[in-house]
């Protein structure tokens, strides 16, 4: 059975009685039989199941692109690698939810990087690996050149889907000052792998407000969906772009100030207080949460004005 429960979607063990059956519909028009098949590799059931939903995997099977057993691995999203008893990679992670693998690197050994690197190029058309240090991109350099694009003032590298998919909607990306821009170019970079449009707007926070207006007016005309906000200091530049746009707002506090409060903790504070309806939140220099966020709601009103013919 599939069916939206109190926590979602669900899926449950009702997949099971099919395995080894026809799948005959209601109308007793067309038979869908289990096909015989071996236990593919990872990468051969990625390039089989053609899209991006929940739906299109259905529509696979339907169309016998892909047999039923492994419809059924897919839905119930338990494919996992296990690499070096330490970290479990989830195969189908951007499948079930539509967000690309993210690799937190900054805590991490070089030499297991290295082993997570290897087995998700393996396995992953686009990923995205944050918060590196110089030691790590040293390694990508050397142990995987050609294969991902650093972008070392963000520390981050990444590799996107070929041939890239035409972007959709637009997300708009902020900052109050040039120290905020790292965290906005993980957000940028994690909307582009998601499929977005970007456009950057810099260095317009309320220490000259008057450079807010044409560049907000921009946006606005370019009909944008969601503006992801960083700002560090007082993090006042948020409530004042919610409070002259329609549209959601994502702010991401950083963690650049002077002093008491000054990593962070007054930005957070002053955005969670805000007067200003149409302003979320995430937490301290979480580009990577804020992009996320942002490319799946962009990607959904993009879906719905495609829909309307808009």
């Amino acid at each position: 059975m599939i069916g939206w429960g109190s926590r979602g979607f669900i899926f449950s063990h009702a997949f099971q009685p099919f395995r080894n059956h026809a799948v005959t519909p209601r109308d007793g028009k067309t038979q869908y039989p289990a096909m015989k098949s071996k236990r593919l590799s990872t990468m051969d059931q990625e390039r089989r199941i053609s899209g991006n939903t929940i739906k299109d995997v259905l529509k696979d099977y339907k169309e016998g692109k892909i047999s039923l057993v492994d419809a059924e691995r897919v839905l119930k999203g338990t494919m996992l690698e296990n690499i070096e008893h330490v970290a479990s990679l989830d195969v189908f992670r951007e499948l079930r939810t539509g967000i690309p693998e993210v690799i937190f690197a900054e805590t991490k050994h070089v030499d297991l990087l290295r082993k997570i690197i290897s087995k998700v190029l393996d396995m992953k058309e686009s990923v995205l690996i944050s918060r590196l240090l110089p030691v790590h991109i040293e390694m990508i350099r050397s142990s995987f050149p050609g294969k991902m694009e650093i972008r070392e003032s963000s520390r981050v590298a990444f590799r996107m889907k070929q041939p890239r998919p035409d972007p959709v909607g637009l997300v708009g990306i902020i900052t109050a000052g040039t120290s905020d821009i790292p965290v906005a170019e993980e957000a940028a970079i994690m909307c582009e792998l998601m499929g977005c449009r970007v456009k950057r707007v810099h260095d317009i926070g309320i220490a000259g407000i008057h450079r807010v207006f044409e560049p907000l007016r921009q946006l606005i005309d370019g009909d944008v969906d969601t503006i992801v906000c960083c700002a560090g200091m007082e993090g006042a530049l948020p409530s004042v772009i919610a409070s002259l746009t329609d549209v959601l707002v994502i702010g991401v506090p950083i963690s650049t100030g002077y002093g008491h409060g000054g990593k962070g903790e007054t930005a957070l504070s002053s955005m969670l207080q805000s007067c200003a309806p149409g302003l979320v939140t995430v937490n301290i220099d979480n580009g990577i949460g804020a992009g996320a966020a942002a490319a799946l709601i962009t990607r959904k009103i993009a879906g719905k004005k495609e829909k309307n013919g808009d």
